[in-house]
């Protein structure tokens, strides 16, 4: 199975790999990805597997059963071989408006509402992988640690920057709040340095505009920190399907105007902030297992292979 992007998708193509390549190895398979442009987003850099152009990786072209496309890439990237396509973006992204359910799948997240036909794939984390559990974690001040992506102000790409902003700078013109802190605002990071900060964080912003979780939630769920987002019933819909239950992200639910009153319940609330820590672990443990998102994906693309020209059932 390779994953192959222009982009490092935040990391995801890699996470994948991660997740499954262990799984497919104990069957005689394997996982990997490739991605063009690992440095698309500067310095901003994730983790990568094969380097495009490589010898490995025009190996790896040849030998795999199935090539997965992100959104945006076209069917020549798989070079003949088999192939489907994840829908991870917007649509404004995607190469085909109507993806075919026979080879395409969406995350379940904000995405999924914009192609309700496809059949939901997690977000891989491997959280067992020693850069995504919790680590040492301060008993003296709080860490707040937020990495935005985008600073717009419109659509999509708004992702409650501004209002971020606005409640740290509350926070720390509170002189009561401020000695009980540390905010930690990464830009322009790499990957590496960011998980660092996730693994020691009491408190992590995902963003809180679309209605949606990203990779950033689940990664900071991982490290046993309490998550602030918000997920719409749009997405909470998406997870349910995932899931195959009704049950929801053990996150914070916070919206744009929410974000400095859920900040201050959970600085001023050391109990409520520590039992939340404690349920994001062990909620990724018991829900998010490795074993279980390889699997996902794996089955998926296995039932593909086999039945190529017939609908695919959840």
């Amino acid at each position: 199975m390779l994953f192959v992007s222009q982009t490092p998708m935040s990391g995801m193509p890699w996470r994948v790999s991660q997740v499954c390549d262990p799984i497919l190895r104990a069957d005689g398979g394997w996982a990997r990805s490739v991605v063009y442009d690992p440095g698309a987003y500067g310095g901003r850099t994730y983790p990568t597997d094969l380097r495009q152009g490589s010898t490995e990786a025009e190996n790896a072209s040849t030998e795999c059963d199935v090539v997965i496309l992100t959104a945006e890439m076209g069917e020549e990237h798989a070079h003949g071989k088999p192939w489907t396509r994840h829908h991870s973006t917007d649509p404004l992204r995607w190469i085909e408006q109507e993806p075919l359910a026979t080879r395409s799948t969406v995350v379940a997240q904000s995405p999924a509402r914009f192609a309700e036909n496809l059949d939901v794939l997690p977000n891989a984390v491997p959280i067992d992988d020693p850069r995504f559990v919790p680590g040492e974690k301060s008993d003296d001040k709080i860490n707040i640690v937020y990495t935005p992506t985008s600073k717009s102000k419109e659509g999509w790409t708004r992702k409650s920057y501004p209002d971020t902003m606005l409640a740290f700078r509350r926070i720390l013109n509170d002189t009561a709040l401020r000695p009980k802190v540390n905010i930690y605002l990464l830009e322009d990071t790499p990957f590496e340095q960011i998980m660092a900060a996730r693994r020691r964080a009491h408190i992590v912003i995902d963003e809180c505009s679309t209605g949606s979780y990203h990779s950033t939630t689940l990664e900071s769920l991982s490290c046993g920190a309490a998550v602030l987002t918000w997920i719409d019933s749009d997405t909470q819909y998406a997870v349910s399907r995932l899931m195959g239950k009704d049950i929801c992200l053990p996150v914070i639910q916070t919206g744009e105007k929410e974000i400095y009153r859920n900040l201050r319940m959970l600085i001023e609330n050391p109990v409520l902030l520590e039992s939340t820590m404690k349920e994001s672990r062990r909620w990724m443990a018991k829900h998010y297992s490795e074993q279980w998102q390889a699997e996902k994906w794996i089955k998926w693309h296995r039932h593909f292979l086999q039945n190529i020209e017939k609908p695919l059932t959840t």
